[in-house]
């Protein structure tokens, strides 16, 4: 079993194959309490830029991830096992969501989940939120079979 191993600052940070997303969100936790925020005004300023960028394809792929998690515990019916109600609750009492927000969440969540190619471009960083959402949009408009169209 191979290692990977990550530099992030001078940090060597050791990752195997198969590390589950609890220790990797545990691993990025600890990372983003570390971070020195004033720092980034030393950097030159396209050091600086290309920091947004990097930041910005890190946010995509945390937020794939976070809907597919999502997408996950909801087919699961976790929140329904753990605290005897749906996830779009659980969302609201226990993280203060709004049900609107939860309810927005777990439909993206079960649309990157259904157009799996999508949800891969997120996770990937490829795609940011705001065009996966508006991808699976167009994508659930369309007829799921040609059969449909001609029998209507």
């Amino acid at each position: 079993m191979s290692v990977a191993t990550f530099k992030v600052n001078g940090m060597s940070i050791d990752v195997e194959p198969g590390t589950t997303v609890a220790d990797s969100a545990t691993v990025v936790t600890g990372l983003l309490d570390d971070l020195d925020y004033d720092a980034v005004t030393l950097l030159p300023d396209r050091k600086q830029l290309d920091l947004v960028a990097d930041l910005l394809t890190v946010q995509s792929q945390l937020s794939g991830v976070v809907h597919t998690v999502l997408g996950q515990v909801d087919r699961s019916e976790a929140a329904m096992t753990a605290h005897g109600m749906p996830t779009v609750s659980w969302l609201a009492s226990e993280l203060r969501y709004t049900r609107g927000q939860a309810s927005a969440m777990l439909h993206h969540a079960t649309d990157l989940l259904r157009f799996s190619q999508i949800g891969d471009a997120l996770r990937g960083g490829v795609a940011n939120e705001r065009q996966a959402q508006a991808v699976t949009q167009v994508l659930k408009k369309l007829p799921t079979d040609r059969s449909e169209e001609h029998t209507s």
